[in-house]
């Protein structure tokens, strides 16, 4: 696997890069969810912190229409009131069976309770850039390239809780 997904976008989408910050989360290791809870205390993750983010299957291709890709979703954040670290430990669910926080994404948590490798790629962005215009780009670029969205895009919010898809 590449050592950055920089390596595999194309250059100059992600712009105004501050710190990147990588890495590899599986639910059976060390660095789990509950690591990903504690990037809320991460200093380059503090409130007003802008950024955007990737998660990728690592070690893993997923076969979109038109090539393959590690990439499973695209994400930006910026929170005034708390840490914007704070998302990261909402993206997995509390457990594989259940889940009712609007922030949780089905997709990676599948993945990540399958103990699946995943790679959170986290670039820290200047404040005079606009992560949601970077989000945009990376997302418009990655649709472009692949002919799709990447797996996990859209897989979150009120409709797709683990507690409501299991209803289903």
């Amino acid at each position: 696997m590449n050592s950055s997904v920089l390596a595999i976008i194309e250059p100059n989408l992600i712009h105004g890069i501050e710190n990147h910050i990588s890495i590899n989360i599986q639910k059976d290791s060390n660095v789990n969810r509950n690591y990903l809870l504690s990037l809320r205390k991460d200093n380059r993750l503090q409130a007003d912190s802008r950024i955007v983010y990737i998660y990728s299957l690592d070690g893993e291709y997923f076969s979109y229409p038109r090539e393959k890709s590690e990439i499973i979703y695209i994400g930006e954040a910026c929170r005034s009131s708390e840490a914007t670290g704070e998302r990261f430990g909402q993206h997995i669910s509390t457990d594989s069976e259940h889940g009712g926080d609007f922030g949780s994404n089905y997709t990676l948590s599948y993945y990540y309770y399958s103990n699946k490798k995943l790679r959170l790629d986290i670039f820290c962005l200047r404040k005079d850039v606009n992560q949601k215009d970077v989000e945009k780009k990376l997302l418009q670029w990655f649709v472009k390239t692949h002919c799709s969205q990447p797996i996990a895009q859209g897989t979150c919010g009120e409709n797709y809780t683990i507690n409501c898809l299991n209803n289903v």
